[in-house]
């Protein structure tokens, strides 16, 4: 069932999959089994398929309250709410999801992030430094964006932030 869900998410069909991802959760009885954070983060992308970021990311908070040191719930987490801010037309529910992103990548930042990580030191830093800057502290921004470089010099967006950090 789990392969036809993400089947249903990958080609657009993301309301199909969450019926069926929402019926295993239902099975569970309102427990909190570590075994349903994949679960709640498929119905999470089956959310965001369905263009339902909300849900998606009320998905996430669940997955992400059983276990808080999930890396790829923590990823998901951060950048779902930066795309939350970015497309919010209300200041203070913009505001609102850059503070949870930005608590969300300095979270990121006290696990241990190795090769197999879902997401690099790197691009940690590349997120505070976009979140501090759509925040107006380019000074902060400036620091994130250097320590992201010292992380992976090649990692381009953050080469592109720092540019236009620079041309200010």
């Amino acid at each position: 069932m789990l392969a036809l869900c993400d089947a249903y998410s990958n080609s657009g069909r993301g309301k199909q999959a969450a019926e069926v991802l929402q019926k295993i959760v239902d099975s569970f009885g309102g427990r909190r089994s570590k075994d349903l954070v994949p679960i709640h983060h498929r119905l999470a992308k089956a959310y965001i398929a369905a263009g339902e970021k909300d849900k998606a990311l009320n998905e996430l908070d669940i997955a992400f309250k059983i276990d808080p040191g999930s890396v790829t719930i923590l990823r998901e987490l951060g950048v779902l709410s930066l795309d939350l801010a970015v497309a919010s037309e209300d200041q203070k529910t913009k505001d609102g999801h850059i503070d949870r992103a930005a608590k969300t990548f300095r979270a990121l930042l006290l696990q241990k992030l190795d090769e197999g990580s879902p997401i690099t030191k790197g691009e940690v830093f590349y997120y505070l430094a976009d979140i501090s800057h759509r925040q107006g502290d380019d000074k902060k921004a400036l620091q994130m964006v250097e320590r992201s470089l010292d992380s992976d010099k090649n990692f381009a967006p953050a080469k592109e932030l720092l540019a236009k950090l620079k041309a200010k």
